[in-house]
C-alpha cells in the first residue's frame, strides 16, 4: 500500500483525467483519435508510475490536439518526473489558456497551488549556472 501522499496524488490525477476525457469525447477526427490514444497511453503510464513516459505521451497529445487542458496533465507528470521548471511553465500556461469554469475550478486551484510551491522550490534550489551564483 502506497503512502497517503501517493494515494492523494492518484485521486487528484484521476479527477483531472475525468475532465480531460470529456474534452476528447466532443470531437473524433483522425488527429483527435490519435491524440486521445496518446492521452490514454499517458494515463496508463502515469498510473503505472512511469512519469517520464507519461510526460512524453501527454506532450505529444497536446501537440496534436492543441487542447490547453492537457497542460495540466503535462505539469503533473513533469512534476512527478522531477522536471520542476517544465511543470511550472505547464501549470502557468494551463491557467493562462483555459477559461475558468465551474467544471475546472478544482483543477485551476490545484494548478495555482502547484505554481506557488514550484516557484518556492526553484527559488531555493542552487543554480546549475555558475554565472547566476
Amino acid at each position: 500500500m502506497g503512502s497517503l501522499s501517493t494515494r492523494i496524488n492518484a485521486i487528484v490525477f484521476v479527477a483531472l483525467v475525468t475532465c480531460e476525457a470529456s474534452a476528447f469525447a466532443q470531437e473524433d477526427s483522425t488527429l483527435e483519435g490519435e491524440a486521445r490514444a496518446l492521452f490514454d497511453a499517458g494515463l496508463a503510464a502515469y498510473t503505472g508510475g512511469r512519469f517520464e513516459e507519461a510526460l512524453r505521451y501527454f506532450q505529444r497529445s497536446h501537440e496534436l490536439s492543441g487542447r490547453p487542458e492537457l497542460l495540466n496533465n503535462i505539469g503533473t507528470a513533469a512534476e512527478r518526473a522531477r522536471q520542476d521548471e517544465l511543470a511550472l511553465r505547464s501549470y502557468e500556461a494551463f491557467l493562462a489558456q483555459v477559461t475558468p469554469t465551474e467544471a475546472n475550478a478544482a483543477a485551476r486551484a490545484r494548478a495555482a497551488t502547484r505554481i506557488e510551491f514550484l516557484q518556492h522550490q526553484l527559488a531555493r534550489a542552487p543554480s546549475a549556472d555558475p554565472e547566476r551564483s
